[in-house]
């Protein structure tokens, strides 16, 4: 498992240009993710072979206005 290759598709570029409206740190915290996945054996959970779906945590949760500058 040392050769890891993400494949970014036209349909998660689009979803990832409406998110960063909202969300302005997405791209720093998937770039942290790819980082973290080259040294860990947990990739989430396995779809197919070699196929994983994982959740990657947003560093803007608890940031809005309702928030009182907690996160």
């Amino acid at each position: 498992m040392n050769d890891i290759k993400v494949t970014k598709i036209g349909s998660y570029i689009k979803a990832i240009k409406k998110l960063i409206k909202k969300y302005r740190n997405i791209e720093e915290d998937i770039q942290g993710f790819l980082q973290s996945i080259a040294s860990k054996e947990d990739l989430g959970v396995e779809l197919k072979n070699n196929i994983y779906n994982v959740r990657v945590s947003n560093s803007n949760k608890n940031k809005g206005k309702r928030s009182q500058g907690v996160g």
